[in-house]
């Protein structure tokens, strides 16, 4: 229903067919090569034990199963609400235990293309492969520092093209648009392939002392693929390619003025194909403020149409403001003050919540989003804390039961 489906590049894993291999780690529930889908299958479980008992108490629920919402939220986008008759909303969609999440910033994706020729090269093959990333949900980790596998591999070869003669063939990298990306490989044909091995060792030593504790394990591997003639993509072409990554805007832009600490604007270059004749780059935006995510996709629409490319805006969710005077979140409130003897945190979050079409589209709609705690999602290294499941589990009950008196 909810899954971000990523693997590491050792992992044979097919999503379409083959099942997660589930582990234990202490108190984390983990899975082996790929990324475990507690972000948000949790959620799905919660809600399906609930429906499937009688012994709990609670008002009168609507337990609403979107699909698609990693890609867009496209499962809400179709969904018609009109047949919605509540009017307190509680989304289970979030990965911090003992924080209510009660607004969160609007976005869109850019999908740009650019063509290139292709041409005879002569020289050495070389295949480039940048790994060992941190990525991570590009909402909320996005104010980390981590570094940007394609960003990462655009700079290696445009350091080496001012040391020796290079053509690209491909560059690729990415998974989704709302994750930082962690992986990234090039191939090239290049002129002199002597100097490669002491180049990839400088460059390595340079950007791991550049991103320090942001990633702290940054790996570059290199390896020639034969000498001879190869097709790869013209003078032109190479310098498009390898312009548009660098150029592209990516990281934060601004942060809130009046909630210290949080992202304002931002924006993901996630992911890169090369096909045979075209490139392609695929970006997120996101920003609390409409007009500054407006400008933030006509500089990724001017550099696309500089660069000779076209583009394609898709995937738009709006942001969901904060309600000061929120009923619900005073339940909850009250509510984990009874069980914890202290008070929650309330946040509003960088990342997209389906809250936002739901507030949007439901005159008078209270929502409040919360779950168990989660670590990496949108990762391989993706976790799910057991205790706190069950705490979130209890809490969501005993907030039921309060509603339903």
């Amino acid at each position: 229903m909810d899954m971000v489906a990523v693997k590491t590049a050792e992992s044979d894993h097919d999503f379409t067919k083959d099942p997660l291999k589930l582990y234990v780690d202490g108190d984390l529930l983990r899975a082996e090569g790929t990324s475990l889908g507690g972000d948000d299958g949790i959620a799905v479980a919660y809600m399906l034990a609930l429906l499937d008992s009688d012994s709990y108490v609670h008002p009168p629920l609507e337990c609403v199963f979107t699909t698609d919402e990693e890609i867009g939220l496209i499962g809400a986008v179709a969904y018609d609400m009109s047949v919605l008759k509540g009017r307190k909303m509680i989304n289970l969609d979030s990965e911090s235990e003992g924080s209510f999440v009660a607004g969160c910033a609007g976005g869109g994706q850019i999908t740009m293309r650019f063509p290139f020729t292709v041409r005879e090269c002569s020289g050495t093959k070389i295949r480039v492969e940048v790994k060992g990333l941190k990525g991570g949900h590009s909402g909320g980790m996005i104010k980390k520092g981590r570094a940007n596998a394609l960003k990462l591999i655009a700079r290696f070869f445009d350091g080496l093209s001012s040391k020796c003669e290079l053509a690209l063939i491909c560059i690729d990298g990415g998974v989704k648009d709302n994750v930082i990306p962690f992986e990234a490989t090039a191939e090239a044909v290049v002129s002199d392939s002597s100097i490669l091995d002491q180049y990839r060792k400088d460059f390595l030593r340079n950007v791991n002392e550049e991103f320090g504790s942001f990633e702290g394990g940054i790996q570059i591997v290199s390896e020639e693929k034969g000498k001879g003639s190869f097709l790869a993509a013209d003078p032109a072409g190479t310098e498009r390619m390898l312009s548009t990554i660098l150029l592209s805007p990516n990281g934060i832009r601004s942060m809130c003025p009046d909630l210290p600490g949080l992202p304002q604007t931002s924006s993901n270059l996630a992911i890169a194909e090369t096909n045979e004749n075209s490139f392609t780059l695929i970006a997120s935006v996101r920003s609390s403020v409409g007009s500054a995510k407006d400008a933030l996709f006509s500089e990724y629409a001017r550099l696309t149409s500089w660069a000779g490319g076209t583009y394609e805006l898709s995937g738009f969710y709006p942001a969901w403001p904060f309600r000061k005077d929120s009923e619900l979140r005073s339940v909850l409130n009250r509510v984990y003050s009874e069980m914890y003897g202290r008070e929650a945190g309330t946040e509003v979050i960088h990342a997209g919540l389906e809250c936002g079409l739901f507030v949007s589209a439901i005159e008078g709609l209270d929502a409040v989003s919360f779950g168990p705690e989660m670590h990496d999602i949108h990762s391989t290294n993706e976790a799910l804390s057991i205790s706190s499941s069950e705490r979130v589990w209890e809490f969501l009950l005993k907030t039921l039961e309060a509603l339903a008196t």
